[in-house]
């Protein structure tokens, strides 16, 4: 990427400034994730606001639906009783016939059964209707409890918006500005590497191993493990250009350089 002869102070200079440009890009990105975070939990609210809604729905339609239930059998259970009465109005009348009375036994005996089982069926769907009715309440005293702390929630998360936006528009300010002092094909291939490599863009150089296990002295890529060819190494101890890594096309630093700028600021 040489276009014109660089000084090794332009380098160290634009290298600096692509490594602010990386912790800068690490913090807009924190907030963003801090935000979606917020926005992950706003939403697990909404699903379980909804979760109860359809819950209390379900269980309104099951009231309903038993309280129908109620309503025929209560009228099954009144109509026996009507009958039984009947029957047993005319149970003097019966006793004076022999040969009615069997099968009027029969019949009453037949409808008490009937009025018994009725009446078991309708106990049974008052207490599911009694069961309904206390699933219900607390189901809608969570929903309600729910509803209060997403709203408190939501507010938070609107001022939090404003606030972590503004932050993010103040970074990524302070991020063009510093972009803007380096060559134009360097921050905007930067600027690429920076959302294809996930905020990771430039890194440093390290040596393999001990020195004295190797022949020679191996430097790789800190971002991809890659060995570096020697002409690479070489451009870098030189501080002779801007370097990419030949594998992941990451910029590549020397981190003896930071260190050498701070012994000699040490010295001044």
């Amino acid at each position: 990427m040489k276009i014109k002869e660089i000084s090794p102070q332009e380098v160290l200079s634009i290298i600096s400034t692509l490594i602010e440009v990386q912790d800068i890009y690490s913090k807009i990105t924190e907030q963003k994730e801090k935000l979606n975070e917020k926005f992950k939990r706003i939403e697990s609210y909404k699903k379980e606001l909804s979760r109860y809604q359809r819950m209390l729905q379900k269980y309104e339609n099951k009231k309903k639906e038993l309280i129908t239930q109620k309503e025929i059998v209560s009228e099954n259970l009144a109509s026996n009783k009507k009958r039984l009465l009947e029957l047993m109005s005319r149970e003097e009348e019966v006793a004076k016939n022999q040969r009615s009375i069997e099968s009027f036994n029969i019949e009453i005996t037949t409808i008490r059964a009937t009025i018994s089982t009725i009446s078991e069926e309708l106990r049974d769907i008052e207490e599911q209707i009694n069961d309904i009715d206390d699933r219900y309440v607390e189901a809608k005293e969570r929903y309600e409890n729910l509803l209060v702390e997403f709203q408190a929630e939501e507010r938070v998360l609107q001022e939090e918006t404003k606030e972590v936006s503004n932050e993010i528009k103040k970074l990524e300010e302070i991020q063009s500005q510093k972009l803007s002092k380096i060559p134009l094909h360097i921050a905007q291939h930067f600027s690429n590497i920076l959302n294809k490599k996930k905020g990771i863009a430039i890194v440093s150089v390290d040596k393999l191993g001990e020195a004295k296990k190797y022949k020679e002295e191996y430097h790789y890529c800190t971002g991809c493990n890659i060995i570096l060819p020697y002409v690479v190494v070489e451009k870098i101890k030189l501080k002779a250009d801007i370097v990419q890594c030949p594998s992941c096309f990451r910029y590549l630093y020397d981190p003896s350089w930071f260190e050498e700028s701070e012994k000699d600021e040490e010295i001044e």
